[in-house]
C-alpha cells in the first residue's frame, strides 16, 4: 500500500499542537471531527524548548498525543486547503476530500494544506 503512513495495534502517538495549560495524562480534544487524543507528554513551551526540557523534537505548543481509536493514517492527494483536525471524507472515486455533502467520512486531516498537496490522515 504506497500511501500508507503509519499502523500499529495500539494507538498511534505523534507531535501535534494543543491547547495551552494541557499536561501529560489529559486528554485533548482535536477538532470538531472526533479526533481525540491523551497526551504523553507536557505541552511544550518557548522556555522549555529553548532549554531543553521538552520532549525531544517537540516545537512550542505541541505535545506528544496518543490518538484514541486511531491505529492507521494514510498520505491522501488533496485538490483544495484543508484545516488541521477537520474532518475528512472520501468521495465515490476515492478521492480523500474536507467536503461532506455526499461522502463518507473516514477520520481527520492531521495538518493543514494551503493548496493542493499531501497530507496525513488519521482514519477512524
Amino acid at each position: 500500500m504506497k500511501n500508507l503512513k503509519r499502523t500499529k495495534n495500539a494507538q498511534i502517538g505523534i507531535a501535534l499542537p494543543v491547547t495551552a495549560g494541557l499536561t501529560a495524562g489529559m486528554v485533548a480534544v482535536l477538532g470538531a471531527s472526533g479526533l481525540r487524543g491523551l497526551l504523553l507528554t507536557d505541552r511544550a513551551t518557548a522556555v522549555t524548548v529553548a532549554n531543553g526540557t521538552c520532549a525531544i523534537g517537540l516545537k512550542d505548543g505541541e505535545a506528544t498525543v496518543e490518538l484514541i481509536g486511531v491505529h492507521t493514517t494514510i498520505t491522501a492527494q488533496v485538490t483544495a486547503p484543508v484545516a488541521q483536525f477537520a474532518a475528512a471524507f472520501v468521495t465515490n472515486a476515492g478521492a480523500v476530500v474536507s467536503v461532506a455533502a455526499g461522502n463518507t467520512p473516514i477520520g481527520a486531516f492531521l495538518a493543514a494544506t494551503t493548496g493542493p498537496g499531501a497530507v496525513e490522515v488519521a482514519l477512524f
